[in-house]
């Protein structure tokens, strides 16, 4: 009688299921990890940029604290860089949005090194003049795009430029700050990215494509017109996507603003009244309750609406947004 265990002569055991037959066995290979990186999604990991982003927050607002920036300004190795307090909390978004975008570059560059740079067409046949002509070109359509939207919000009347409106004051700053970048950095972002970072279905849907766009849809409508004004599908996407980033951003800006500050207090209340407090004994659970509210909604709010901000402000290849 065959014990059930046993197999006729001729034929192999199979492997159980701890072990792997030799077909299974796969040597990783660069074409085997590129397979497997092409099957991967791009965001796995991008957690990754924002636990850098909220560690950023929490360690600049320590850093403003324990210097007392938002009263003095802040200082760098004797050099006063604020001596505004808006000034002063911008520059922690700028520090927030600089480690995020530069840990989301190193994952990127680490997740497929041989993919992460794409030259251009015309970089590769050495057409350096047709390369900087799409440059200026594109340059100048956003630098048309951004000043519109700027003429957009000083004239609206719920951001109260005309009238000083306080409130929305932090964010007609971050504008004057974002226009004087791209006005000095724009032109060589462009080129490099034109370059270096080639990639034919982002630039259908680059915000460049949409002040051509918007006017041929102008001139459409004029009498005698002969051509009509159909969007695409990557103008579309565009359009879509500046809309609410002209929403948000405002919001998220002046929202950090606000919390900020109080996240920099409360760092320094839990490192010193909070401690004298509990020594003594005169620290109660009303109190306790009342103190973990208060940290908690700054700790959290703050740290969600800079790397909102991040989000809404940035649009880069570079970083796959």
């Amino acid at each position: 009688m065959q014990d059930k265990n046993s197999f006729p002569e001729g034929k192999k055991i199979p492997p159980t299921p701890t072990e792997k037959s030799p077909q299974q066995l796969q040597v990783l290979t660069p074409d085997l990890i590129k397979k497997r990186v092409n099957e991967s999604w791009v965001t796995d990991y991008a957690w990754i940029s924002g636990l850098v982003g909220a560690v950023t927050v929490v360690a600049t607002a320590v850093w403003f604290q324990s210097t007392n920036a938002m009263e003095r300004g802040l200082q760098l190795f004797g050099w006063q860089v604020t001596d505004q307090r808006l000034d002063t909390l911008l520059v922690a978004l700028a520090m927030v949005t600089f480690t995020m975008l530069l840990t989301e570059i190193v994952r990127l560059w680490l997740r497929s090194p041989e993919d992460f740079l794409q030259a251009s067409p015309e970089f590769k046949q050495k057409q350096f003049g047709q390369l900087f002509k799409d440059t200026v070109i594109i340059y100048f359509s956003n630098l048309v795009l951004f000043w519109l939207v700027i003429v957009l919000y000083k004239s609206a009347l719920h951001y109260g430029f005309q009238i000083d409106k306080d409130y929305y004051q932090p964010w007609f700053r971050v504008l004057d700050y974002l226009w004087q970048i791209y006005i000095w950095g724009g032109l060589p972002y462009i080129w490099l990215t034109r370059a270096f970072k080639y990639n034919r279905v982002a630039d259908e849907k680059d915000f460049s494509v949409l002040v051509p766009q918007l006017f041929y849809s102008m001139t459409s409508i004029l009498p005698g017109s002969n051509h009509t004004a159909g969007w695409s599908a990557g103008s579309k996407k565009a359009l879509r996507s500046l809309l609410v980033k002209l929403f948000f951003a405002p919001l998220m800006t002046v929202f950090f603003c606000e919390q900020f500050p109080h996240l920099v207090d409360n760092i320094g209340y839990v490192f010193g009244a909070l401690p004298d407090t509990i020594a003594n004994g005169t620290y109660t659970h009303q109190r306790f309750n009342n103190d973990l509210f208060n940290i908690s909604i700054a700790f959290i709010f703050s740290i969600d609406v800079a790397l909102a901000w991040v989000g809404y402000i940035v649009s880069s290849r570079w970083v796959d947004n």
